[in-house]
């Protein structure tokens, strides 16, 4: 399993499980709705059926799933593809090609990447895949535990992106950057020398559907300035997240795009609580123990960089991250991924 599917699985797992640390069989429609939204809502009675079939039979005890059951049945459906990038993975570490990858070439390849594991974290990670206790990692063996393993956030490559595919999925990406095409091109009607006023601001959202109480759009004013000084105009990514917190606090025409139905399945998913916010402490936690591979540099290395995510999402710094401000960070992130390709729209980055 790929590493942003495993942390969305995780994310649900911690909220839907039951105090002994399973799910039980009738939280798997909901689990599965979370884990893959409308690919699960349209699909056929049957299809359904088989599903759950695949969960009953993983449960023989009938005292529900561990999370690595989970997993294990969620792998089985991967397709030939993703297998296939797996085996390309192995050989990395397999440096002389004999379908073992043993300790000096995992050494040697945690090294290529900029990372110093000892002769005793590499028995670990070796520990954590090596079934047959030869003290190598065959291809096999990779295969499986890649698929259930929080290793594979280790080998997989970048954290902060399978992050953020685990926030939001490729088909999402589209639409999130349509929502911020009409933001920027309504700022670009109406800004002077970078800046939009709030008059105007307030007149393009009641022209965009959007209906806010005097007190809502106050607040959702002051929000944009982050804790400092309330001015009476905003620039261009303060009025992308004003548009976005205005469109997610009013139920306007908006709330009907694919890319806020997808995001508030998303952010639910990470809502443990279901109180409308995402507690950055508990998101934390969730992402640490996904990446949490042994007690070394690389450990250290990935714990700053979740913390960083975290940070970055709560934008005002209160320890809880709402709905605009995590539909701002996909947004944001989608953006970066797409300029990094070369594909970004001209119009956005002006």
């Amino acid at each position: 399993m790929d590493p942003s599917s495993r942390l969305r699985a995780r994310a649900i797992f911690e909220k839907l499980a039951e105090v002994d640390n399973r799910l039980s069989l009738d939280k798997a429609p909901e689990f599965l709705h979370l884990m893959f939204g409308n690919s699960w809502d349209n699909a056929s009675d049957d299809e359904k059926e088989a599903s759950l079939a695949s969960f009953k039979a993983a449960d023989k005890d009938g005292t529900g799933l561990p999370f690595v059951a989970i997993l294990r049945v969620l792998a089985a459906s991967l397709d030939a593809d993703f297998v296939a990038k797996i085996r390309e993975q192995f050989a990395k570490l397999d440096l002389n090609g004999d379908g073992f990858a043993t300790m000096e070439e995992i050494m040697a390849y945690f090294k290529g990447q900029g990372i110093n594991m000892d002769a005793k974290n590499v028995q670990h990670f070796i520990k954590s895949f090596d079934r047959d206790g030869d003290g190598r990692i065959n291809m096999e063996e990779f295969i499986e535990n890649v698929m259930v393993s929080p290793l594979a956030t280790a080998v997989g490559g970048s954290l902060t992106q399978a992050i953020e595919r685990a926030f939001v999925e490729v088909e999402e990406d589209a639409a999130l950057q349509d929502v911020r095409r009409e933001l920027l091109e309504e700022f670009e009607m109406f800004e002077d020398a970078g800046h939009m006023t709030r008059d105007n601001a307030k007149s393009v959202l009641g022209a965009q559907g959007v209906t806010l109480s005097d007190e809502d759009f106050d607040k959702a004013w002051t929000k944009v300035f982050r804790g400092g000084k309330v001015e009476d105009t905003i620039d261009r990514e303060q009025w992308l997240f004003l548009g976005i917190r205005a469109f997610t606090v009013s139920g306007g025409i908006n709330q009907s795009d694919s890319a806020f139905q997808e995001a508030r399945r998303a952010f639910s998913i990470f809502d443990t609580d279901n109180n409308g916010f995402v507690e950055g402490a508990e998101l934390e936690s969730v992402l640490l123990r996904e990446v949490d591979i042994a007690d070394n540099s690389a450990t250290e290395h990935r714990q700053k960089e979740v913390k960083e995510l975290v940070k970055a999402m709560d934008t005002d710094g209160n320890g809880q991250i709402d709905l605009s401000e995590f539909v701002l960070f996909c947004m944001n992130a989608t953006t970066a991924r797409i300029k990094k390709t070369g594909a970004v729209d001209d119009r956005m980055e002006m």
